[in-house]
């Protein structure tokens, strides 16, 4: 190569008379090899903990360059279609020509991160892919409050300790003991004398895990329900009774 040109050489008979051959030279301007490229830009995937998850990569002009991808500690998990973590829920799959999808099976909480795929040019390319992992709202019985008895006039603290992400929120319903009345949200119920009063901890609020019942009375005397809910699953709740003595 000299001066952006490439010779080509050939061999042509000269005349159909003549056995011998001579050499002939052409040249033409020297075609630039086009560098491998990301064709899928840069994105979010987000998917529920348990399931699978696809981390898009596709790559043209790839020639013998090759593709690998790390994860967000520079672990290096795949060499072109060939897995190199131990992480057997790990693999490329090329459903299509210049597919080099990461699929993560049985996907966990810990999986989140930043995940790059790279192509091996100078300089490296880097096509960078953030996983989300969603959890389902789960409620915690042994953290949690159960059961409550409690003299009039003191202060009860139910307790509804849950985990998700993102982390769900947390409504407290009233539920009548004897089913005759619907259930409700907690508020102030009641009307004059014969009132319970209701209110969160600071900061926490009617939504939140922790309910207090300041000076209780006789007719603070139901079951109370918490309900978690973050939409990634159905809700999930917790039953707490509670019961009040007179002085």
């Amino acid at each position: 190569m000299k001066n952006g040109l490439r010779f080509l050489f050939f061999l042509i008979p000269f005349s159909p008379s003549l056995e011998k051959w001579i050499f002939v030279w052409f040249y033409k301007m020297a075609e630039t090899p086009r560098e491998p490229s990301f064709i899928v830009p840069a994105r979010n995937v987000t998917v529920v903990a348990g399931r699978k998850a696809i981390l898009p990569c596709s790559v043209e002009y790839l020639k013998s360059h090759k593709v690998i991808w790390t994860n967000q500690r520079h672990t290096l998990l795949t060499m072109r279609d060939r897995r190199i973590t131990d992480d057997v829920r790990i693999m490329v799959v090329r459903d299509h020509q210049g597919e080099w999808n990461l699929h993560i099976r049985d996907v966990e909480p810990t999986d989140q991160g930043q995940y790059n795929c790279q192509i091996n040019t100078h300089p490296v390319k880097i096509n960078k892919v953030n996983l989300f992992v969603l959890v389902q709202p789960t409620l915690h019985p042994e953290m949690s409050s159960k059961d409550k008895t409690a003299k009039e006039g003191d202060t009860v603290e139910l307790v509804c300790n849950v985990s998700g992400i993102p982390h769900p929120n947390v409504t407290w319903y009233r539920k009548s003991i004897n089913g005759k009345k619907p259930k409700e949200r907690v508020g102030m119920t009641g009307d004059g004398l014969n009132t319970c009063v209701l209110c969160c901890v600071p900061g926490i609020g009617m939504t939140g895990e922790v309910l207090m019942i300041h000076n209780i009375s006789r007719y603070c005397n139901d079951m109370y329900e918490c309900v978690a809910d973050n939409g990634v699953a159905n809700a999930v709740n917790h039953v707490i009774k509670v019961t009040v003595f007179c002085k």
